[in-house]
Parts: structure tokens; C-alpha cells; sequence
């Protein structure tokens, strides 16, 4: 518990992927060992080296809902012009993924993976992201 909000964070080493047995690295700095990260009751996967967010399907929209001490731990990262027009494959099935605008707000792209769903959020991309609000 920390300022009264609750965040469980598990460095997850070597990161693996529930359920799909490979080595995670970050899809956008290479860094190795995503960290596991709990913001309310969803859990995330967290890049040390650039703070990208590996969010799985349906995620995203129940973190834009939560209250901002919730959000706090992944309100983080900054914006890398490099990372961000970086193509990247699935860290969960290694599918390239799509570079998409953002529902939420149509200046951010993010990467999201056209078999399992899941979506990738650069360093910074999360907070404006919450800033916009839910989509």
C-alpha cells in the first residue's frame, strides 16, 4: 500500500506469457522481463526500460474506467518517437502487429494484434490515453 493505493507489481523473470510458455520481451525497446503489474482487479505487463503497457483483449476500456489513484502506477513512460513508429511483434503470439488509431482519441496510434486481441501502449500512450477518457 503506498499514498493509499494498493499496487502489486511481480517482476515475472524470465517473463513468460500464461499459457503460451515463451520469453517476453518488450516488442518496442527489446528490454528483457515484462514486470507484472495489478492497477484496481486487471493485471498488466509492464516495460521497465520504456514503460510500454502489454494490455490483453477487452483490457484497455476497463482501465480508462478506473478512479486515477487506481491508475496511478501505470500513468508512466515517456513518448519515444522511436519506439512509437517502431513496427513490433505479439509479445503473447509473435503476430506483426497492426498500428491503429486509438478510439479513445484518433491522435494516438497504438499496436494491437489482429489474432489475440491484445494491444500494445507505448511509453506515455497510456496517459493520454486516460486523459482523453473512455471512448
Amino acid at each position: 500500500m503506498t499514498d493509499g493505493v494498493s499496487v502489486a507489481q511481480k517482476s515475472i523473470g524470465p517473463p513468460v506469457m500464461a499459457g503460451y510458455g515463451g520469453v517476453v520481451n518488450c516488442p518496442k525497446c527489446d528490454a528483457q522481463g515484462l514486470t507484472s503489474t495489478q492497477a484496481g482487479e486487471i493485471e498488466v505487463d509492464l516495460c521497465q526500460g520504456c514503460g510500454g503497457l502489454w494490455l490483453d483483449q477487452s483490457e484497455l476500456p476497463r482501465l480508462l474506467e478506473l478512479d486515477p489513484s487506481q491508475a496511478r502506477a501505470l500513468r508512466r513512460g515517456r513518448t519515444q518517437v522511436r519506439n512509437n513508429a517502431r513496427r513490433a511483434d505479439c509479445p503473447r503470439c509473435g503476430r506483426e502487429m497492426l498500428r491503429v488509431a486509438s478510439a479513445q482519441s484518433r491522435k494516438i496510434t497504438v499496436d494491437s494484434c489482429p489474432d489475440c486481441g491484445g494491444v500494445w501502449l507505448d511509453g506515455g500512450e497510456f496517459d493520454q490515453l486516460f486523459e482523453a477518457g473512455p471512448g
